[in-house]
């Protein structure tokens, strides 16, 4: 996922949760702020410019040497 999408996610998660109380709400909140996290890391690395080696690969789901 890219930053965009992790932060469309985090809303569908909010969305989802207000909507539905009953249904693990606490629990659906909590994925939602993880994915907020997660876009708001991307947008800081983006504006920011630090695509270095170590980044590309965490974004790949690889491990640097």
């Amino acid at each position: 996922m890219n930053g965009p999408e992790h932060y469309r996610e985090a809303e569908r998660l909010l969305g989802f949760a207000f909507a539905n109380p009953d249904l693990g709400a606490a629990e659906t909140i909590a994925a939602a702020q993880v994915h907020a996290l997660l876009a708001e890391t991307a947008r800081k690395v983006d504006q920011h410019g630090h695509y270095n080696q170590q980044w590309m690969d965490a974004l790949d789901g690889e491990e640097s040497p």
